[in-house]
């Protein structure tokens, strides 16, 4: 992509430290690098200074100047007053986005959250792609495998799990996003088809009573498990490290606005192999399925008090939340 070419992407303690060493600066040890993740100020101000570092267009006199006050800023400690702006500007560095974590690609495989339910387990884990053809992926791509396995019959109250019957899914470049979507709330479901060799493999997922519904399905097999808050919550913590990875030039907040932006009303669909919910419209706090000050939820037509199913049913149907006489209507 021609964005990462204005991008130092120093997604982790090692590629920070590389650039250090390699300029004869005395790497960043990780209990410094502990520290300045709590405190965002001086984890931006260390992110410009290494960006003039780390540019090998930068005049050698205003790399020196950098590495100078990267000296003096450890030496009065990360939470120490530093010096104002030395050397280039930010607006003419190119954007650096600071190691958010120490996991190495080779390590990724043991980052993953499992989700047991009563006929299947599912678990989400972090991975790369393969390299491939395309100039878009010829280095791979950050996404994650998902599996799922079915319940052993004998197993009993120990709820023990077939892995060797598992099925087996790596989310493509564009599913992740809409994944993701659905996991930070802003599109009710998604659900893809034709993975695997024989294109006989998919997944979908659905949020539905205060959870989300993960189904992985192949010929003949299909298992679902109701993913917890507490589950929604770590795996979404797992699609938003992987997807932030893949664009460096992104941070949290950047990434949830354009999530939210591109599953608005009248979004694309995501590709021909997939389909999609349409979500629910941006609007009152009753159309989005938030209660109201008396703590109830209500028919965004006649204010009518609701109930949870409705509120559900009727939002996935209708596009928002409404009585059984408001939905005749529609």
């Amino acid at each position: 992509m021609e964005a990462r070419n204005s991008v130092i992407p120093l997604n982790t303690l090692r590629d920070v430290n590389g650039v250090l060493v390699n300029a004869n600066i005395t790497a960043i040890t990780p209990e410094e690098h502990k520290q300045l993740l709590k405190m965002p100020r001086y984890r931006d101000e260390l992110a410009r200074i290494i960006g003039v570092i780390a540019d090998e267009r930068t005049p050698a006199t205003d790399r020196f100047k950098a590495a100078k006050e990267l000296k003096k800023m450890r030496e009065g400690g990360i939470g120490g007053n530093t010096a104002g702006p030395a050397v280039a500007s930010p607006a003419e560095l190119p954007r650096v986005m600071l190691a958010r974590d120490e996991i190495e690609d080779e390590k990724m495989r043991f980052v993953s959250r499992a989700a047991y339910g009563a006929k299947a387990a599912f678990t989400m884990q972090m991975a790369k792609s393969r390299p491939s053809g395309s100039s878009e992926d010829a280095e791979g791509f950050y996404t994650v495998n998902i599996e799922a396995a079915p319940a052993k019959p004998e197993s009993g109250g120990n709820r023990s799990f077939d892995w060797q019957n598992k099925i087996t899914l790596q989310l493509t470049r564009n599913e992740i996003v809409v994944v993701a979507a659905v996991f930070y709330g802003f599109m009710p479901s998604c659900t893809f088809s034709s993975h695997g060799p024989a294109n006989d493999k998919g997944f979908s997922m659905e949020r539905k009573d205060g959870g989300i519904i993960a189904r992985v399905n192949a010929t003949g097999r299909s298992y679902a498990v109701k993913l917890t808050p507490p589950d929604i919550f770590y795996m979404g913590a797992i699609l938003t490290r992987q997807l932030l990875t893949q664009t460096p030039w992104l941070d949290s907040q950047m990434l949830r606005d354009l999530l939210q932006g591109a599953f608005s009303d009248g979004a694309a669909q995501p590709g021909p192999a997939a389909t999609s919910t349409q979500p629910a419209r941006p609007a009152s706090a009753e159309q989005n399925n938030a209660p109201t000050a008396d703590g109830k939820l209500h028919c965004s037509e006649c204010n009518y008090t609701i109930d949870q199913k409705i509120t559900d049913y009727s939002t996935k149907k209708h596009g928002r939340a409404l009585c059984l006489k408001c939905q005749k209507k529609q």
